[in-house]
C-alpha cells in the first residue's frame, strides 16, 4: 500500500517543506534522469546528499593530487622532496 501522505521530517523548517496534493504524482521530467530517483527519496535523505563532501576532480586539484601521491609513494632517503601547496581559503 503507497501512502499519499506528504514526507513530513521534524529536521526541515516548515517554510522548506514541499506538501503534495493528495493522489498527484511528481512531474521529474525536468531533472537528468540520473536524478530523478534521488528527487524521489525522504526529505531528510535527500538533505543528507545534499550536505554530503563532494571531491571536483578540477584539473589543478588532480594535478596537485597526482603530485602528493608521487610524493607518499617516494622511497625514504634523508632529504625527502616536499610541496607546498597554497590556494584561497575556503576553496576545499
Amino acid at each position: 500500500m503507497v501512502s499519499h501522505e506528504p514526507d513530513v521530517t521534524p529536521d526541515i523548517a516548515p517554510e522548506f517543506e514541499i506538501k503534495l496534493e493528495p493522489g498527484r504524482v511528481e512531474d521529474l521530467s525536468h531533472l537528468h534522469e540520473s536524478a530523478q530517483p534521488i528527487a524521489r527519496l525522504p526529505a531528510a535523505e535527500r538533505l543528507a546528499r545534499v550536505r554530503a563532501d563532494r571531491w571536483i576532480g578540477y584539473t589543478r586539484a588532480t594535478q596537485a593530487l597526482e603530485q602528493l601521491h608521487t610524493l607518499l609513494d617516494w622511497p625514504a632517503k634523508q632529504r625527502m622532496p616536499n610541496l607546498l601547496v597554497i590556494g584561497p581559503s575556503n576553496n576545499g
